[in-house]
């Protein structure tokens, strides 16, 4: 084997691997975006427990309290 054919096999392997890599990221970017959706949902619905979990502003939280007061 030559090794312009070692080097082109080794490039093709890198690709074939980037490849299994952006797959995996692309999945778990939208896994991510699909958690973060049901998580402003519930946020939106609870905003107390939001505030006490530190994931809603503080105007959100204290419409919340308002309202469940």
């Amino acid at each position: 084997m030559s090794t312009s054919d070692q080097i082109k096999s080794q490039m093709q392997a890198l690709v074939d691997e980037a490849k299994g890599h952006k797959a995996q990221r692309d999945m778990s970017t939208m896994e991510y975006k699909h958690a973060m959706k049901k998580l402003g949902m519930l946020a939106e619905t609870y905003p107390v427990l939001a505030k006490e979990l530190g994931i809603v502003d503080e105007k959100k939280a204290e419409e919340g309290e308002k309202k469940a007061g």
